[in-house]
């Protein structure tokens, strides 16, 4: 159960054909008034649904449960938002930790190419990119596109976006996972042209185009070319050359995962500079302050929108003329909950459920426990000595 948030694992029809499919465990589903699938609909399908879930073993959720909901010793799933040593969410990890919790993140599973098991990146590229469209349109007065609440699926964004006449419209997108190629799909669907980084720097006429960077695009090792496991290993020894393509683009979509410690994008002195032609990004990411430092904090799905000063480098009117209009929801898909859901939900059975059922001692399970009963597992040892240095 979390406030404001709409997404389940899965729906009353997935839900019952996995009751039927796994009939030596019991499921339940917790009462909530704010699901995209009401509780009415659960029962329908013979699905048990209450308010005390305190005898269940194993909880099975979507976003941060509030601490003050989690019982103590026992174990969950679900993106925490704390594995990349977030600061704002430092004493959360410090409560899940204090309360002997068995934590297991949707983040940190990932098979044998480093690639997410389960993730909703997909359905948050495209709506990422639908929102970056929206907060272009608004920030230079072109067109004025909806907010996504009023929809149902991605299909019916796509059709109003289309009928916008985009044009001038140069987009740069980092990123080639599950975001990345949301974003792409999307952009494509609308009915922009995919270039390369080289002819994107070189494109001059009014149609729409877009540019996906990978790594090597934009970061470099003084010494050498762009080797990727180098990168991992040490992502401090490179360098970004990112600025060239601000010169060019108006619209920059993050869609990377940060790795810490890697350079940033760009610096707030460059932000000044007057060929720094981006005026609105989609921070689809959402890592605040690095390594875009335009991201000040996450917005809201109530106000998507900030902006950020290249004068002042703080907070301000997105619409000011020397702002840049940021768009940086960190819960995309929930804005097409049951859509999202149904999504993350398939993915899941096929490949995490069925391992979560026979044993949790899996060596795929391991690499996403980042607890075990309140103690850091080797993986994320690191985390101990960041909660030392940073907890008050």
């Amino acid at each position: 159960m979390v406030n404001g948030e709409a997404r389940v694992l899965f729906s009353p029809k997935q839900l019952k054909e996995i009751i039927e499919l796994y009939p030596e465990h019991q499921f339940i589903v917790q009462s909530y008034k704010d699901r995209a699938f009401s509780d009415a609909e659960y029962i329908s399908e013979g699905i048990e649904v209450c308010d005390d879930v305190s005898y269940a073993d194993l909880f099975l959720g979507i976003k941060q449960v509030p601490t003050s909901a989690m019982i103590t010793g026992k174990s969950y799933f679900f993106f925490s938002h704390t594995i990349k040593k977030q600061l704002h969410n430092i004493q959360y990890l410090n409560d899940i930790q204090k309360k002997g919790i068995t934590l297991y993140d949707y983040e940190s599973f990932i098979d044998n190419k480093g690639f997410r098991v389960v993730a909703f990146g997909n359905m948050a590229g495209q709506l990422g990119a639908y929102h970056g469209l929206r907060a272009f349109g608004l920030k230079n007065k072109l067109f004025a596109l909806s907010k996504p609440y009023q929809y149902q699926t991605i299909e019916e964004l796509t059709a109003i976006t289309k009928q916008q006449g985009l044009q001038n419209i140069k987009v740069v997108i980092t990123g080639n996972g599950n975001v990345g190629k949301g974003c792409q799909s999307f952009l494509i669907e609308c009915g922009f042209t995919k270039v390369s980084s080289e002819d994107f720097l070189k494109h001059n006429d009014s149609s729409p185009v877009f540019t996906s960077l990978e790594k090597a695009d934009y970061l470099y090792n003084v010494e050498h070319k762009f080797h990727l496991n180098e990168f991992l290993e040490n992502p401090s020894s490179y360098k970004s050359s990112f600025l060239k393509f601000t010169k060019k683009a108006n619209l920059f979509m993050a869609g990377h995962y940060y790795h810490n410690d890697m350079p940033m994008l760009f610096t707030q002195e460059e932000i000044d500079d007057p060929s720094f032609n981006i005026n609105t990004i989609a921070d689809i990411s959402c890592d605040v302050f690095a390594p875009i430092p335009t991201c000040l904090r996450p917005s809201t799905s109530k106000s998507p929108i900030y902006g950020y000063s290249k004068i002042t480098h703080e907070e301000c009117d997105f619409k000011d003329p020397n702002a840049i209009a940021i768009m940086a929801i960190d819960n995309l898909p929930s804005q097409l909950p049951k859509q999202s859901s149904i999504q993350f939900g398939k993915r899941f059975k096929e490949t995490l459920l069925p391992l979560i059922t026979r044993d949790r001692n899996n060596p795929t399970l391991k690499k996403g426990m980042v607890l075990k009963n309140g103690k850091f597992t080797e993986r994320f040892k690191y985390l101990e000595a960041f909660l030392r240095e940073n907890i008050n």
